[in-house]
């Protein structure tokens, strides 16, 4: 939780990180709770799994649908934290799991190791 950037923006109730880093002393056992569920029944709450989908406009007055730009709002922060745990302990696999040509997804790999290969 520490680590997730406090500026991200509000979430569909309006609560961001910044608001559950400040409360943490009192949401610490909900958000455990909600985190733990996931990794032990793979299930989120439906409250927490919700997405608003926005259309941004990309120009003053859009008259086609494609002149919109579509922005997704979901409750980033357990999202947030589900996923920097997943991220945190593939980390520790990923170099013995993933082919050494394949560069996406594995730090410390770039474009020209492919070159290399």
């Amino acid at each position: 939780m520490s680590k997730i950037d406090k500026t991200n923006s509000p979430v569909p109730d309006g609560y961001g990180s910044a608001f559950s880093k400040v409360t943490w002393r009192i949401v610490d056992r909900d958000m455990t709770e909600i985190v733990l569920e996931f990794f032990q029944n793979e299930r989120l709450l439906r409250q927490v799994n919700i997405t608003n989908i926005a259309l941004i406009q990309k120009m003053e007055v859009p008259e086609h649908a494609s002149q919109f730009r579509p922005i997704a709002c979901c409750n980033a922060v357990i999202h947030k934290c589900i996923s920097k745990l997943i991220r945190t302990r593939l980390k520790e696999v990923v170099n013995h799991v993933i082919a050494e040509y394949q560069v996406a997804f594995v730090h410390r790999r770039s474009m020209v190791h492919n070159t290399q290969i």
